[in-house]
């Protein structure tokens, strides 16, 4: 994933017209070659290198900000604080088997290593040197911090890129500066997809209702993050004319069944994190026509396994997570014996 601000998105901009006009053919095109010529061949593009020893300290700080940015204690516990719903991590890096690769592959998916886990996938909201780092961390409850071999493919696996080649009109610099002002920071999906990712998990607290006005006219945004930050039912509506999200973290946030309607027009949502909202089984009702949503996370909101089947029924293919204390069976009452 390629950090950029609205100045260097800019420039990314006039460089692609000036390549454009120097090339006189498509862009990308290789100097020397003109566009459609067979022997013109795509550069391969490099892996990223895994950090260096020297780095480890830097990746630690990382790792450990990332642990908490993303709510990792709401679910585990690190020497007695965090919560309990899940596994208690404080000695997870003495685990010989649990390598740097290994955490980055839980951290993606964690059904890979587990099919019934009930873990949150974050593929798409982790990656690259974040989800490394994250990795790095949790190496080092209990253990010694171990850090990627070198050569080895891990790190070159960890950014999720869009499809290739993806080029889309360059975001409005003055709105982009809006989104930076309002608290967010703008990531292009890949080298070659300047579609984006908005983030405004980082900024928190401060991010309301109106920080959200900022996005009104970006376009081509894919994944939108906006987990504990304040924003509410009234902020949503300025979700509407993101018609090609894929991901939306509400997470932690104060929004309700009445929010969920602005969500509608989303068709191409096929990730949706509720966790620890407010959201019913009526707020599921106005998902029903999200046939391309994939992913749903409702655990510790106020959504019933009844809830769930209806929804499921609208869309077949939705997987619903509600969290280990609902896969939890109730115990059988002892019945006396006469």
């Amino acid at each position: 994933m390629f950090v950029k601000s609205s100045s260097v998105l800019l420039a990314s901009a006039a460089l692609t017209t000036l390549a454009t006009l120097i090339g006189g053919g498509a862009i990308g095109a290789p100097q020397g070659k003109k566009p459609g010529s067979k022997s013109a061949k795509p550069a391969t593009k490099p892996a990223p290198k895994p950090p260096a020893a020297a780095d480890l300290p830097t990746t630690l700080a990382l790792g450990k900000k990332i642990y908490g940015a993303n709510g990792c204690a709401g679910c585990h516990a690190i020497g007695g604080q965090g919560g309990k719903s899940g596994p208690d991590i404080s000695k997870t890096g003495a685990d010989a088997t649990h390598t740097t690769a290994w955490f980055e592959v839980q951290i993606a998916n964690p059904k890979a290593h587990n099919p019934g886990s009930a873990m949150p996938a974050f593929e798409s909201s982790i990656q690259g040197k974040d989800r490394t780092a994250l990795a790095v961390y949790m190496t080092s409850l209990g253990g010694t911090p171990k850090l990627p071999a070198a050569g080895s493919s891990t790190a070159a696996t960890t950014t999720t890129a869009g499809p290739a080649g993806v080029k889309v009109a360059p975001q409005n610099p003055a709105i982009l500066a809006k989104v930076e002002k309002a608290g967010g920071s703008v990531r292009e999906i890949a080298q070659n997809d300047n579609r984006v990712e908005v983030d405004f998990h980082m900024s928190g607290p401060s991010v309301n209702d109106t920080s959200l006005a900022s996005l009104v006219g970006m376009k081509s945004i894919l994944q939108l993050n906006l987990a504990k930050t304040n924003i509410s039912d009234a902020g949503l509506v300025h979700l509407k004319g993101l018609t090609d999200l894929t991901d939306l973290h509400l997470e932690g946030t104060k929004i309700t069944d009445k929010g969920l309607a602005h969500l509608a027009g989303l068709k191409n949502l096929s990730y949706l994190n509720l966790y620890g909202t407010q959201v019913t089984d009526a707020g599921l009702a106005s998902l029903a026509g999200l046939k391309n949503l994939k992913s749903l996370y409702v655990w510790q909101t106020k959504v019933t396994p009844d809830g769930v089947t209806k929804l499921k029924a609208a869309i077949p293919t939705v997987n619903v997570v509600m969290g280990w204390d609902a896969d939890a069976k109730p115990a059988t009452p002892e019945v006396k014996k006469p």
